[in-house]
């Protein structure tokens, strides 16, 4: 293993009730309990219910966040979008997608960086609040991250994009991580590799977590071929990460033939550990990314790669924002979008494969 992940630094909460509290005690969806303490919306609920949830409201005592509810009786006309990087080439898409979608409305979309810095995602959480944002769209969240709760009792709107918070409260868009990889090992053994690594990317985010997941179970579902994967995880989706990890790898598993890297950045890494070495990619070692980044075209050898749709990530992601913003109902509350491989330069045909391939064409 390369390094852990680092942890996430919660902050202490004082324990109070909370929306979420009071809608388990009632039955009922935190949205709903939204709407029974809203004047101008409790008329799209049955008068049972807002009985139902005055009571449970009472015996337990909440009170509201008397800062959002300020904040939002008045209509702002702005949205909040937090990524973990803009320099990240998977980022841009999406927030182009969302505020391209939010401005034919009116809107005015502001974007923070929370630069995978413990604790930043908070605190633009509670600046947007502050400032009034409608809506949140989140591409930052762990899995079952805690701020969920804090968007969820600011009773603001928030979806999360790309990476899923992997909670019941709030909406997600995000591609499919664990076909992708299904996708990955299949035209690696297909390919004659018998011996594939992944270099992983951080757990406690569910597009480490879930790509992991997916060559795992992948390459246990081609094991009857001789499919034996080697993991090392990388801290972080980086290029640096990549790099360390790929020559620990190799020094560890020698044997390998092939590496699915958990995104390009950490493909790009492992390219460039190959490269300092004199390892040949293909023909020595044959490499696939995910994303399809910006570019990954124009390297060589070009890498072969899974495209994530991130325009559409986002324009799904604004048009469930958009609904919940006007109180519309939506038909579902996870979308999950459908992996495509991009096949290019960096995936070669083992040799002895190669060669069994060509003794069967001969007889």
């Amino acid at each position: 293993m390369v390094r852990k992940t680092p942890s996430k630094t919660v902050p202490e909460r004082a324990a109070r009730v909370t929306i979420i509290d009071v809608a388990k005690r009632a039955g009922v969806h935190w949205s709903t309990v939204s709407r029974a303490l809203n004047p101008e919306k409790r008329h799209l609920i049955s008068p049972e219910m807002i009985e139902r949830v005055e009571t449970c409201v009472r015996e337990m005592g909440y009170r509201a966040n008397a800062l959002a509810s300020g904040l939002r009786t008045q209509r702002s006309h702005t949205i909040g979008v937090i990524v973990s990087h803009l320099g990240d080439p998977v980022h841009p898409p999406i927030v182009r997608a969302i505020e391209d979608c939010f401005a034919e409305i009116g809107y005015v979309t502001i974007v923070g960086n929370t630069d995978n810095y413990p604790g930043r995602q908070g605190a633009l959480i509670e600046r947007f609040i502050r400032q009034g944002v409608e809506g949140l769209a989140i591409a930052t969240f762990a899995r079952n991250d805690p701020d969920v709760d804090v968007c969820v009792e600011a009773n603001i709107p928030t979806v999360s994009v790309f990476r899923a918070a992997e909670s019941e409260l709030i909406p997600s868009v995000r591609v499919d991580d664990t076909r992708a990889m299904e996708i990955v090992v299949a035209h690696l053994a297909d390919h004659g590799h018998r011996r594939i690594a992944h270099i992983a990317g951080p757990q406690n985010v569910s597009t480490g977590y879930h790509r992991y997941r997916g060559f795992r179970r992948a390459c246990r579902a081609r094991a009857g071929d001789g499919v034996s994967p080697s993991v090392v995880f990388a801290a972080e989706f980086t290029v640096e990460d990549g790099e360390t990890a790929c020559a620990q790898l190799l020094r560890e598993h020698p044997d390998i033939t092939a590496i699915s890297a958990a995104n390009d950045m950490l493909a790009v890494g492992a390219l460039r550990h190959l490269r300092a070495n004199q390892i040949r990619c293909p023909s020595q070692i044959s490499l696939v990314g995910m994303n399809n980044m910006q570019f990954m075209d124009a390297i060589a050898p070009a890498l072969t790669t899974i495209h994530t749709p991130t325009a559409d990530l986002g324009i799904q992601a604004a048009k469930l924002l958009i609904a919940m913003i006007n109180d519309t109902p939506i038909e579902t509350n996870r979308i999950v979008l459908t992996p495509e491989l991009v096949v290019r330069d960096s995936v070669a045909r083992i040799r002895s494969v190669a060669r069994s391939d060509a003794d069967l064409a001969a007889s």
